[in-house]
């Protein structure tokens, strides 16, 4: 078994046991500042919001396991970096299917995708803002 598929594997491990991927997920919740601001809106008037995806790299862990495999550090890097693009990649594509289809209907603005932390920035109605947040996927709107 190659490097990368053996720390995937141990990455999966992870995410398993701790419950990001394959348990019930609650709904995200909304930043006490942002549902203030929320409260003011009126109508159509739109917002730039933070959605943060509840899928998650245990990043610090990861790295651990790779130095302690005494894999240099370019190549933790890689990996690390490899993991975040992965995860991000594939728990955003529900989402980005609802922010496009919210995009049609007037309700979201626009949108950018980040892998870093994955999360997307979002332009949207305080409406759309409850409803994103709402979803399973999600963990916190800020």
């Amino acid at each position: 078994m190659t490097l990368i598929k053996r720390y995937s594997l141990a990455l999966m491990m992870v995410l398993l046991t701790s419950g990001a991927i394959g348990s019930a997920a609650l709904a995200g919740t909304i930043a006490p500042g942002l549902q203030a601001q929320l409260a003011d809106l009126q109508g159509e008037e739109q917002i730039k919001v933070l959605v943060v995806l509840r899928e998650r790299v245990d990043v610090s862990t990861l790295d651990q396991d790779l130095h302690a495999q005494r894999v240099t550090l370019a190549v933790r890097h890689q990996i690390v970096i490899d993991e975040l693009k992965q995860v991000a990649a594939n728990s955003q594509g529900d989402l980005i299917a609802d922010l496009d289809a919210r995009l049609g209907r007037g309700e979201v603005a626009g949108y950018t995708p980040h892998w870093l932390i994955n999360a997307v920035v979002v332009v949207a109605t305080a409406d759309a803002v409850r409803e994103i947040a709402a979803r399973d996927d999600v963990m916190r709107v800020e």
